[in-house]
């Protein structure tokens, strides 16, 4: 169940969206117009970043465990893809192994 920006507390955790991604902040401290996180100030009325213009608006909202494990999810797979695409041993692979693996990859 979501709650309203204005109902959250310190500790609360909060989903930061921005052109380059979406973490998981922590609410630091709340005044009455702002919710302050390690990364900066964001507005209560609408949950954007105070001071930012176009091209760097972010807004945060409530994080459900549900976006939450989605996140996790996410940042798991791209570490798979990063770890794959980058990896350079191929060479310490038997045939028979390198064969397997481009049966799996065929399959897509």
């Amino acid at each position: 169940m979501s709650r309203e920006l204005n109902k959250l507390v310190v500790g609360d955790e909060v989903v930061r969206r921005s052109r380059n991604g979406t973490s998981i902040e922590k609410v630091e401290r709340i005044t009455k117009t702002q919710i302050v996180t390690s990364f900066g100030k964001f507005r209560i009325s609408d949950g954007g970043l105070v001071g930012a213009g176009a091209w760097n608006y972010q807004t945060i909202s409530i994080a459900t465990e549900e976006t939450k494990d989605d996140l996790r999810k996410k940042a798991h797979r791209h570490k798979l893809i990063r770890t794959l695409r980058d990896y350079n041993s191929w060479d310490n692979f038997t045939t028979d192994k390198l064969e397997e693996i481009m049966s799996l990859l065929e399959q897509k």
